[in-house]
């Protein structure tokens, strides 16, 4: 597949996909996995973005166990493809994700870990990578450490050098920024004793750039994550 076209389609499934037309995304991801034209960097790119289709309709009240089966052998895919070992990152970034979602915490930590170590540093990837370990530590009884954690991915967000980098796609920025801020939010809760005023504040930071990204952009992805923490 020509590499403009398969970039053109990736970046239409990711906007499909926080839109919350998530089987339309998948199927455009699915297309370009299947086609015999496209490289092995562009199978892994769309098998990436389709692992986090099936989390979005696991989360989203599908609870159906064949969702995170087809995750995990998306990840384990991506992982023997003929890539660089730091283009594997995203494959136990979600596998990391999968295991979290059957309640492995450890397995997650050790995925996501593994995940973070072969990621580039300073740039928008490391605080995306960051924050997935630094909730993996929430879960596993460290919510100090996490939220240490959590703020080292912000702070990462907020270098003009990730700015510059996501200049041309701020939506990116917004959505990643505002899951940290949601899942920072868990762990000063988590804390003993609870950080409440802190985590009240963190919450509805990422609160009101979610209702910009459902706003502004028409993806409410983002947004219903924070409506279903609500019911947690």
């Amino acid at each position: 597949m020509d590499s403009k076209n398969a970039e053109q389609k990736i970046l239409e499934a990711e906007i499909l996909r926080e839109r919350g037309e998530t089987y339309s995304a998948a199927q455009l991801l699915t297309e370009i996995i299947r086609d015999p034209k496209s490289s092995a960097h562009e199978i892994a790119t769309a098998l990436g973005h389709r692992i986090v289709c099936f989390k979005h309709l696991y989360e989203a009240g599908r609870h159906n166990i064949s969702l995170l089966h087809e995750m995990i052998k998306d990840a384990e895919r991506g992982i023997n493809l003929d890539i660089p070992e730091s283009a594997k990152a995203v494959f136990y970034l979600r596998l990391g994700d999968a295991n979290k979602l059957r309640g492995e915490y450890r397995q997650a930590q050790s995925n996501l870990d593994k995940a973070y170590q072969l990621v580039e540093k300073g740039g928008r990837e490391d605080a995306e990578y960051l924050g997935h370990l630094a909730d993996a530590v929430r879960l596993n009884g460290d919510p100090q450490s996490a939220v240490q954690l959590f703020d080292m991915a912000l702070a990462l967000m907020n270098l003009r050098k990730v700015r510059e980098q996501m200049r041309g796609r701020a939506f990116h920025r917004h959505i990643i920024i505002a899951g940290l801020l949601l899942l920072k939010s868990k762990a000063l809760v988590a804390c003993k004793p609870p950080r409440e005023s802190e985590a009240k504040r963190a919450y509805w930071q990422g609160y009101l750039r979610a209702l910009w990204l459902e706003l502004r952009y028409h993806m409410p992805q983002r947004m219903n994550q924070f409506r279903q923490s609500e019911n947690d």
